[in-house]
């Protein structure tokens, strides 16, 4: 079962990486393009943090701390793109760095996930989320969702943030991340979420 569910994660980050490459020439110049290449740092943490505990036989989570630092600061990147509050977006960076800082003194990097930079960095994302959709709903032109790739990765994300905040929770608990119900909800988040971000790439080359 556990590796059909690795299957299913390698296979949906894979299916997301190769449609980003395959449609570059379409937002080569939006404020999507750096995507295809967050999208293989991506894949590059899942191989890293796969294969230190099967060689090595340590804890990997060291890894995924350090993909929430770089993710976080990329979306928050990617946000002030086009959300156009550049004094908000200089607030929201200082609260989640402000936020690394605390996880830094108070957390341990290789043991445990950042507990405080993770909940920091998803209530920041979810609330640059919401200010997204609220400046779609103002404005007065039409948008087909439909072939919107920020619609599509936006949504994906949301989705998946709103399911793992409660997982995120649980980690602390003894084999709750080993388990096989916590690994199955993750790879059905994540299968989501790179499912939202395939078909925004290739909805977006469809206008």
């Amino acid at each position: 079962m556990r590796e059909i569910l690795d299957i299913l994660l390698w296979g949906s980050q894979i299916t997301a990486f190769i449609m980003a490459v395959i449609q570059w020439k379409n937002y080569k110049n939006t404020t999507e393009r750096y995507f295809v290449f967050f999208l293989l740092y991506v894949l590059f943490t899942e191989f890293i943090g796969y294969m230190i505990p099967n060689l090595y036989h340590i804890n990997s989570q060291f890894v995924y701390n350090i993909f929430i630092t770089l993710s976080y600061s990329f979306y928050l990147y990617w946000f002030s793109c086009f959300l156009k509050r550049p004094k908000l977006i200089r607030l929201l960076c200082l609260l989640f760095f402000s936020s690394i800082v605390c996880s830094l003194i108070f957390e341990d990097f290789f043991q445990h996930l950042w507990g405080y930079a993770f909940k920091t960095g998803a209530v920041l994302f979810l609330y640059c989320a919401t200010l997204y959709y609220s400046d779609l709903l103002k404005q007065d032109a039409v948008i087909n969702y439909l072939t919107s790739r920020k619609f599509w990765i936006i949504s994906g994300l949301l989705i998946f943030h709103i399911g793992f905040l409660p997982l995120e929770m649980l980690q602390r608990q003894k084999g709750i991340v080993s388990s096989l119900n916590y690994r199955m909800a993750l790879t059905f988040l994540n299968t989501i979420l790179y499912g939202f971000i395939t078909f925004g790439f290739y909805a977006g080359s469809r206008h």
